[in-house]
């Protein structure tokens, strides 16, 4: 058994929550015009994605100050996940810069991002939200919780990827179609799939 104070990894993994909003807020510059583009139906999937956030806040377990050597791992694990996940969606924020929104939209004079995080995968910001909340999951909320809102976060990322893709390849036609068969969605090593149809 291993001391543990129950609560340590939980805030650590609150903080890389914290880390994501510092960094949110200090590499995101600001739109320069209205969008020439934009699809609300991305907004369904946000409201998805924040349904199994909540669950995973506020649905809580009781931590045990003696874990076991394979809890203790899982929950520092987590530690890890999380801190990584807010790495990856801040390096992929400050790489999107004027880009980067909550709602699936282009911008005037808008360019296919293939750089730093993008050019492993098409959506790093949605594999990075997964990561740190499963990580944060992993030291709060009980498996029968966690799995059906992970389950839930990735039914709604893929409601965002179906949007946001098909504003892609409205606009970027086959330099899109060329992106998405050299580079998955999520996972990077996983093969790439087609492109959605426009829609």
């Amino acid at each position: 058994m291993f001391t543990l104070e129950p609560n340590t990894p939980l805030l650590l993994c609150l903080l890389a929550w914290v880390a994501l909003g510092i960094g949110m807020a200090v590499f995101r510059t600001r739109e320069s015009g209205p969008a020439a583009r934009r699809d609300p139906r991305s907004l369904v999937g946000l409201g998805i994605q924040s349904l199994a956030a909540t669950m995973v806040f506020a649905i809580h377990r009781e931590l045990d100050r003696g874990p076991s050597l394979a809890e203790a791992m899982l929950r520092w694990g987590g530690v890890l996940l999380a801190w990584a996940s807010a790495g990856v969606a801040i390096g992929a924020i400050r790489v999107l810069g004027r880009h980067w929104s909550l709602q699936a939209r282009l911008l005037p004079g808008h360019r296919l991002v293939r750089e730093g995080p993008y050019a492993h995968v098409r959506h790093p910001i949605y594999a990075a939200m997964l990561g740190l909340l499963v990580g944060t999951g992993l030291n709060a909320t009980p498996w029968l919780v966690h799995a059906p809102a992970a389950a839930l976060y990735i039914a709604g990322t893929q409601l965002r990827l179906r949007t946001e893709e098909g504003l892609l390849l409205r606009e970027f036609g086959d330099e899109f179609v060329r992106y998405v068969a050299e580079v998955p969605a999520l996972w990077p090593g996983r093969a790439p799939k087609a492109p959605a149809q426009v829609r």
